[in-house]
């Protein structure tokens, strides 16, 4: 039988890169949110006279350089990193993890923090992962032990973002190794735990999400689930649609790549002067039914253009991630979902928010596929209470449904796919050209 007892050792170096993991996230998230204020400031400011207009274009022009110089040293940190990860530990892939890390904290900053639709979930995925690698690397971990250590730290860097270590152990079975083992269980749990717990002695112990109202379980929930969960799903499909459609234009376009970076930050600085709702990653645009609610119409628009802002940043290879703009593009949708049916005389009002919860689980499985964790990202996130766990897990299941049943491959597995094509069309054209 095979051996397989826990290693003190290996349990000592999880600790180790779980503490450098939830430090080195917390530091990220912390200059990430300074950034984002600062970039929210000038684009307020930009209204009062062409001065701070031409200041806050500058500015954005700035930071659309920096990114394309961080891409160019290392074009490794494109994209939210998931689909390397998954290369790298099913030895499709390898990268410099050292480099990797460097490039993409600053990189990601620069992106995430100037206001595009780019989320922070997918680099701190990869950073993490990068700190698991140079570890392992310094202190010669065999090829078993590396990958725990990397699948952990990747989780972890889930875990110390959104605040939350379920989130993270569940994604590195769902999302990275498919399968589970105790000693993957063991280790990694210990590098996604003492990850979160460090990034929150830093940044503070709170859901990610804080719900001002508690509503009552309706009658007709189910009935409002099951149209939900087939409306969630398809946005699913309709959304690995495009962001697949437009790497695949990315990659073909004739244009160098220091102009793909630029462009993104140009674009969403024209559009931002217009609507400072659609700034950034979405996270505002979650808490709308909380407040002054738009109307469905208003949201019809903001859904349609954070999929094209998003399809348009990340597709151009922007070192930023999908996982919380797909999770507030979830909302909108489920925002607009339950008003209409509030104003059907369908739902009470208080229901909407929690709709909007079901769609951002729902949304996240079928273009993920990792229906566990999407329900744990949620309830860990928002901090809501069990009698809701069945509505959110049979909308979440249904939207996972809904893609498999419409043949929509999961978008990690996808991007993963066009990265090796883009690898071996390199490579073939390489050895091509006469030496």
């Amino acid at each position: 039988m095979k051996n397989t007892y826990t290693s003190i050792k290996t349990l000592l170096l999880c600790a180790l890169t779980g503490l450098i993991t939830g430090c080195v996230i917390a530091a990220f998230n912390l200059l990430i949110n300074h950034l984002a204020n600062f970039s929210y400031s000038l684009l307020s400011l930009s209204h009062q006279n062409i001065t701070n207009l031409i200041i806050y274009a500058l500015f954005m022009l700035g930071l659309g350089f920096f990114t394309a110089f961080n891409l160019k040293m290392e074009p490794a940190i494109g994209g939210s990193g998931v689909p390397r990860i998954n290369g790298l530990l099913h030895k499709h892939l390898n990268q410099n993890g050292l480099t990797v890390l460097i490039y993409k904290f600053f990189g990601g900053i620069a992106a995430i923090g100037s206001g595009l639709t780019l989320g922070r979930g997918g680099p701190s995925i990869q950073i993490g992962s990068t700190i698991g690698q140079v570890v392992s690397k310094f202190f010669h971990s065999d090829s078993s032990i590396s990958r725990y250590l990397i699948a952990g730290a990747a989780g972890g860097g889930m875990a110390a973002t959104f605040n939350a270590p379920l989130s993270g152990l569940s994604f590195i079975l769902e999302g990275l190794f498919y399968k589970t083992s105790r000693q993957l269980f063991i280790y990694a749990g210990i590098i996604v735990l003492l990850a979160n717990q460090t990034a929150n002695s830093i940044l503070g112990n709170q859901p990610s999400i804080i719900l001002l109202r508690q509503a009552e379980l309706p009658d007709n929930l189910l009935i409002t689930c099951l149209g939900l969960g087939l409306i969630t799903g398809l946005s699913g499909v309709l959304f690995n649609w495009i962001i697949i459609q437009g790497k695949g234009l990315s990659q073909v376009l004739a244009i160098p790549q220091w102009l793909k970076s630029i462009l993104p930050f140009i674009l969403t600085a024209i559009i931002l002067y217009f609507d400072r709702n659609l700034f950034g990653s979405g996270a505002n645009l979650i808490s709308f039914p909380i407040g002054a609610n738009p109307n469905p119409n208003y949201l019809s628009y903001l859904y349609s253009m954070k999929i094209l802002l998003l399809a348009f940043a990340f597709c151009s290879g922007m070192p930023g991630g999908i996982f919380f703009p797909l999770l507030s593009i979830g909302a909108i949708l489920g925002n607009l979902y339950g008003s209409l049916l509030y104003n059907l005389g369908l739902i009470p009002s208080d229901l909407i928010i929690y709709l909007s919860l079901f769609a951002m689980s729902g949304h996240f499985a079928a273009i993920v596929r990792a229906p566990l964790s999407g329900i744990f990202l949620i309830l860990e996130m928002t901090g809501v209470s069990l009698p809701w766990l069945f509505p959110i897990t049979l909308v979440t299941y249904l939207s996972y449904l809904v893609a498999e049943l419409l043949a929509s491959p999961p978008i990690c597995e996808s991007l993963l796919d066009l990265i090796l094509l883009n690898q071996t069309h390199f490579n073939h054209t390489k050895k091509s050209v006469p030496q």
